[in-house]
């Protein structure tokens, strides 16, 4: 199948783009076409896909500018006759036959401007396959969940998120209709890096299952509803970053009745949300780890003073592109939080690769720690003033203060029994072993407990754990009953804590909260001081690492000495360091992270 030059003449303008006008047609008829030239600025209303590519193996084809054959791969073929109207052409814009992929110049410069092009769209359509049952079921699913929703929020005054927990044998939950509802959840489509970027970006969202349309938001809704109320059930999982683009990314009011999922920008808030949607799409399939980052450089936060962080460029390897971002973002935005995204594996801590820079294209096991990324609370472990440092090569050199020696490590948290274990060990060596606290101190889990400036021991313990997390997640009736329970397996008395734990815990279940705090613990380790500290790090910290803090970084960090430079390991948290009266205190040296 050629491909001639004149196909895909050069596009002369930053803001130009190809649309195929798709003629009409039905059924098997062959795929027929025109590439037209654009910009992104004016010009016909055109409709974006978004779909798999699947198999890159080119099995179908359109006769495009009057017969020339453009190989094209069986899903897409399947999507272009999808929305291929019967009588009247239609303008949509694909990836696969809209860039010359052949050209990296060009692919680069696309994009550039892929989110505009998905932003200027009339609409995305989401191309899903499935059985046109199915897409009939899951329509009328969709709808009467949300018809119920609206119901319930109205009658009860409360959005759908603090509605009451059901289990699955309610009519809602029972109904036949989800396993259609499953199965378009389970389209390999949910599982693409840039699917992300695309519904995020779209004025109007559309998914097409079966023969039916279905709109992207009340899909969500119906979707985050069961997630969040069915208590006894784990439904198929949809990326965080899925939902919280379902919003969408626009800078103006949310798209209705997507609150359930909103990253956006808060009023005065100066700093960056971009890392964030980095972390959502880890994970997510794509065949060229580069579009970890390329692939949500569609996002309003990916330029800094109104340029991207670093222009794309797909000549350079994956290794080169990871340390470019790094570099381009440290420099740039003067922010180390890139640092908290920094996991490493027993096999990357010898790797070559600088220990300070994420590794995007390798699934995360943990949450990220740094509280700022959540804006829910703030840790200040480097103090209040900004970050020192400086980017040399492949070093980051930056001032911070190396204050104590790893001496004891528990077992990695990675299963129920070696979680539990853990926990009791650090419960006993912060709270049962400890004395009682002062009378005047709140001594159960709760918000005040977490904010006074002296936490009791019991707080301490809390915020350790959860790694400083005092979000609704981690406060009442579910926590106090974890607490409860262990009090219980330690004997400890505490008559006075006790009563108001109780009264605290009414109707709380310590297996949720377990299954909470598992987002923050699991796969981490807690670890012991030669200082007689204690804190929740990395999986592949060891005794003799060192305990840092980096002037102007939230949180503290894990260090490994090799000759005069250092490896980071990872960020940590250790209660008594937040506040930061450690930077205050003493004086900062230069610390060479490689």
């Amino acid at each position: 199948m050629s491909h001639p030059s004149n196909l895909y003449p050069p596009l002369e303008r930053d803001s130009d783009f190809r649309c195929l006008l798709l003629e009409p047609g039905s059924g098997k008829e062959p795929l027929v076409g025109h590439l037209v030239i654009r910009s992104v600025h004016s010009g016909p209303l055109y409709d974006a896909l978004s779909y798999t590519w699947g198999d890159s193996q080119k099995t179908e084809f359109i006769l495009c500018n009057n017969g020339v054959r453009i190989g094209v791969t069986r899903n897409l073929g399947e999507a272009l006759r999808r929305v291929r109207l019967p009588s009247e052409a239609r303008h949509v814009w694909a990836d696969q036959v809209c860039i010359n992929q052949n050209d990296i110049r060009e692919r680069n410069a696309q994009i550039m401007i892929m989110g505009q092009i998905y932003q200027s769209a009339r609409a995305v359509l989401v191309c899903l396959g499935g059985s046109a049952e199915d897409g009939a079921d899951a329509a009328a699913l969709v709808k009467f969940v949300n018809e119920a929703i609206d119901e319930e929020e109205t009658s009860t005054k409360l959005s759908y998120s603090n509605l009451p927990r059901r289990s699955s044998a309610e009519p809602i939950f029972a109904d036949p209709r989800w396993k259609a509802f499953d199965a378009a959840l389970r389209s390999p489509w949910f599982r693409r890096l840039w699917i992300v970027q695309e519904v995020g970006l779209g004025a109007e969202v559309k998914c097409l299952f079966g023969e039916s349309e279905i709109d992207w938001v009340l899909f969500c809704r119906a979707y985050h509803f069961r997630h969040i109320t069915n208590s006894g059930d784990e439904p198929e999982m949809m990326s965080e970053g899925l939902l919280h683009a379902a919003s969408g990314w626009s800078t103006e009011a949310p798209r209705p009745k997507s609150q359930f999922s909103n990253w956006r920008r808060s009023p005065g808030q100066d700093d960056y949300s971009f890392l964030p949607f980095l972390i959502e799409v880890n994970g997510q399939a794509t065949s060229d780890p580069r579009d970890y980052i390329y692939g949500m450089y569609g996002h309003p936060e990916a330029r800094v003073d109104g340029s991207f962080i670093m222009e794309p460029d797909y000549r350079l390897t994956k290794e080169e592109t990871y340390i470019n971002f790094a570099r381009a973002w440290a420099t740039r935005t003067k922010d180390l939080r890139l640092l908290s995204f920094i996991e490493h594996s027993s096999t990357s801590m010898i790797d070559p690769f600088p220990s300070w820079v994420p590794r995007w294209d390798i699934p995360r096991k943990t949450e990220v720690m740094s509280s700022n990324l959540l804006k829910n609370f703030k840790h200040q472990a480097g103090g209040t003033s900004g970050p020192v440092f400086e980017v040399l090569g492949e070093e980051l050199l930056v001032d911070g203060i190396i204050f104590d020696k790893i001496s004891e490590r528990s077992e990695v948290m990675n299963t129920e029994t070696t979680s539990e274990q853990a926990m009791l060990q650090l419960w006993r060596y912060m709270v049962s072993d400890k004395s009682e606290a002062n009378d005047d101190q709140v001594r159960y889990f709760d918000d005040t407990a977490c904010m006074t400036p002296k936490p009791n021991p019991i707080g301490a313990f809390a915020l350790t754990i959860t790694a400083g997390r005092r979000g609704n997640e981690f406060v009442g009736r579910d926590g106090n009953s974890y607490v409860l329970e262990l009090m219980d397996r330690t004997g400890m008395s505490a008559k006075e804590d006790r009563a108001v734990l109780k009264e605290y815990s009414k109707g709380g279940s310590s297996v949720i909260f377990k299954r909470l705090l598992a987002k923050y613990s699991e796969e981490r380790t807690l670890f012991y001081t030669e200082g007689g500290l204690a804190g929740l790090g990395p999986a592949v910290v060891r005794p003799g690492d060192l305990c840092c803090v980096l002037l102007g970084v939230e949180n503290p960090y894990i260090l490994r000495r090799i000759g005069d430079r250092y490896r980071l390991i990872g960020e940590a948290y250790i209660d008594s360091l937040m506040d930061g009266h450690l930077a205050a205190e003493r004086s900062a040296t230069k610390i060479v992270l490689h």
